[in-house]
């Protein structure tokens, strides 16, 4: 790349061989100055040096340690507890990443994981009043109650 005096994003983020995104992010989060004109924005090349003569001490990441899962449900105790077919299980559990783990051909849940789930999925305890399809019908005789698909 050429050494000139300004540069666009994406010609400033190839120079520091970092993504678009990442250039875009930190203009936006003002650790790269730019001067943005009708339709142009320009990065200097002297703010990218000042980047580096000012750079914080190099830290490094320290991963987060995860803590053990030790609570678990079988497949037939999460059907039990929350009235809910063994199919719908796997179904969700994969949607949601809900841990798992399999010995001697059981499957086992993630208790923490599972009641999340549930607990998202609870009756508002706002709500006190209930009314039933024929109630409905008879409440508001011109509005249309689809019944559900077989």
């Amino acid at each position: 790349m050429e050494d000139k005096e300004f540069y666009t994003p994406p010609e400033a983020a190839k120079l520091l061989r970092i993504s678009r995104a990442s250039i875009y992010r930190y203009m936006a989060d003002n650790i790269i100055k730019v001067v943005q004109f009708k339709g142009k924005t320009l990065v200097r090349r002297k703010d990218i040096e000042l980047l580096f003569e000012n750079a914080a001490e190099y830290k490094k990441r320290v991963p987060i340690e995860k803590a053990p899962i030790t609570d678990f449900y079988t497949t037939a105790e999460v059907k039990e507890k929350y009235h809910v077919n063994e199919s719908w299980i796997f179904v969700v559990a994969k949607k949601n990443n809900i841990p798992r783990t399999f010995n001697r051909g059981k499957t086992y849940w993630s208790k923490k994981h599972i009641d999340a789930f549930f607990a998202k999925k609870a009756p508002n305890p706002d709500i006190t009043e209930w009314y039933s399809s024929q109630e409905m019908q008879e409440k508001f005789p011109d509005f249309i109650i689809a019944s559900p698909k077989s």
